[in-house]
C-alpha cells in the first residue's frame, strides 16, 4: 500500500468549518441589493477567489455598485461572522495528532484571515510548511500552491496526499500529480468531487483509512 511522503491541507471547508459562514456572508450581501445567495451560486463561486466572483455577481445582479466596494462590504460581514461563528471542523485535531509524516497547509484565503485562525486554534505549529495566495502567482486551481507545498516539505507531489473539499483545490492537487481525498459539504455533490481518488463523509473517516497507510 502506498506510504505518503507527505500530506497537504486546504483550510477553509477542510480544517475550519466556514462553508455555512461563507454563505451565511455573502446571502447577506446580496441583500444589501435585493438578492440573495442560492445554493447553486454558492457551488459555482466554490473554491473560487472573491474578486474573481464578486464581478460575476456584480453583472449577474445589476449591482450599482463597483466589485471593489462589495468586496470590501464583504470583508466586514464575514470578518463579523466569523468571530462569533467559526469552529473547527469535526476530528480536524485528531487527525493532525494522529499524522506522522510532515504536514503542510495550501490555502487561498487572505493571509490576515489564515493568521487568526491559525492563532485561534493554536493549530500554526502543526504544519512544516504553509502556502498562500501571497506566495504564488496563480491560485487554485492552478497546481502551483500545491507544488510550491511539496518542495518546501522536500516531498515530490506525486508522493503527497492531499486532503480538499472544493473542486479548484481538487484540480490543483491532481494536476500537481498528488493524492487526492475529498471532504463531502453541504454545498457540494459527489459530481463536483469526481476528479478525486476518494471521498469521505468527515476527518475522523479520513483518519480511519490514512492509518492503513502509514
Amino acid at each position: 500500500m502506498t506510504h505518503f511522503e507527505a500530506i497537504l491541507f486546504d483550510l477553509d471547508g477542510t480544517l475550519v468549518d466556514s462553508e455555512a459562514i461563507h454563505f451565511e456572508t455573502n446571502d447577506r450581501l446580496l441583500s444589501l441589493y435585493g438578492h440573495h445567495y442560492s445554493p447553486q451560486l454558492k457551488r459555482e463561486c466554490m473554491g473560487v477567489p472573491v474578486r474573481v466572483w464578486i464581478p460575476k455577481l456584480v453583472k449577474k445582479f445589476s449591482i450599482p455598485e463597483s466589485p471593489e466596494i462589495l468586496i470590501t462590504k464583504r470583508k466586514k460581514i464575514f470578518a463579523s461572522l466569523v468571530k462569533k461563528k467559526l469552529t473547527l471542523t469535526d476530528g480536524a485535531i485528531q487527525l493532525l495528532n494522529s499524522i506522522t509524516v510532515p504536514i503542510g497547509l495550501g490555502t487561498s484565503a487572505e493571509k490576515t484571515y489564515m493568521d487568526w485562525v491559525l492563532k485561534k486554534f493554536d493549530m500554526k505549529n502543526y504544519f512544516r510548511g504553509i502556502v498562500g495566495p501571497d506566495d504564488v502567482k496563480h491560485r487554485k486551481p492552478n497546481p502551483e500552491v500545491y507544488i510550491t507545498l511539496a518542495k518546501r516539505l522536500n516531498a515530490t507531489p506525486s508522493s503527497c496526499l492531499v486532503i480538499e473539499d472544493a473542486p479548484s483545490g481538487i484540480e490543483a492537487a491532481k494536476s500537481a500529480g498528488a493524492t487526492c481525498w475529498a471532504l463531502r459539504g453541504q454545498y457540494v455533490t459527489d459530481g463536483m468531487l469526481s476528479d478525486s481518488d476518494r471521498i469521505f463523509e468527515s476527518l475522523s473517516d479520513v483518519q480511519r483509512v490514512l492509518v492503513k497507510y502509514s
